[in-house]
């Protein structure tokens, strides 16, 4: 079994995804990233308070990373650039953040924002469902696809559209086995951005019977996230 352990590290060894630098294996690793990015790579303090003023439907935010240099640029490979790998060491920081602020503890449920069928057809995997999923491995808690994407998905907003995106329905409910009246759900995603997304998806579950909704996302370019105060260097 050793044997085994030894030659899937030589042939499989485990990278940073931020510096792709080779890492050891084990409590020894860097639980996500390496010692050199943990101090490098910008986090975000504490999980943001609640509630957010762009989530209005979301009770509690959890956004480790900064969407900034080398963060940023894991996140493109990633998502473009199909290494999907990265999506376990995006899990683990996410993981150890929430763990940090106790937020396991009222969780019943994972679930995920899910990817256009049109998108998965060319990207080939869905990225939020990637980390969901290794993430209810590392806490326990069961992952279930609750919302799906139909169709496109998407419209890009501009001045003239922006309402019919607005009044647009994006997401719908999709595993209708499962039971979610009072179950206390986190909801994950890659990136927040405006808040639209997760407020239209936490809004379903809402309506579906959920008691409340927390987010976790991977990262955030927002200035308003964790406390995080922009470094001039950054700006």
């Amino acid at each position: 079994m050793r044997f085994l352990e030894l030659l899937s590290e030589l042939l499989f060894p485990d990278k940073c995804p931020f510096c792709l630098r080779v890492m050891p294996r084990g409590p020894a690793g860097g639980r996500g990233m390496c010692g050199e990015c943990r101090e490098n790579v910008v986090r975000n303090p504490s999980a943001d308070p609640l509630p957010h003023e762009a989530l209005g439907r979301v009770l509690m935010l959890y956004v480790p990373l900064r969407f900034h240099g080398s963060a940023r640029d894991a996140m493109h490979s990633y998502k473009f650039g199909g290494q999907v790998w990265m999506s376990a060491h995006f899990a683990r920081i996410l993981y150890d953040y929430i763990l940090e602020a106790g937020g396991f503890d009222d969780t019943d449920i994972i679930t995920c924002v899910p990817i256009s069928d049109a998108g998965f057809a060319k990207r080939g995997f869905d990225q939020s469902r990637l980390i969901a999923e290794e993430l209810s491995k590392l806490s326990g808690i069961p992952f279930a696809p609750l919302l799906e994407r139909p169709g496109e998905g998407r419209i890009r907003t501009s001045g003239r559209n922006y309402a019919q995106r607005a009044s647009m329905s994006r997401f719908r409910a999709a595993d209708r086995s499962v039971d979610i009246r009072g179950a206390r759900i986190l909801l994950v995603d890659d990136i927040f951005t405006t808040g639209s997304t997760l407020n239209e998806c936490a809004g379903l579950l809402l309506d579906a019977g959920a008691f409340y909704v927390n987010a976790a996302c991977v990262m955030s370019g927002r200035q308003d996230i964790g406390g995080y105060v922009e470094p001039e260097e950054a700006v």
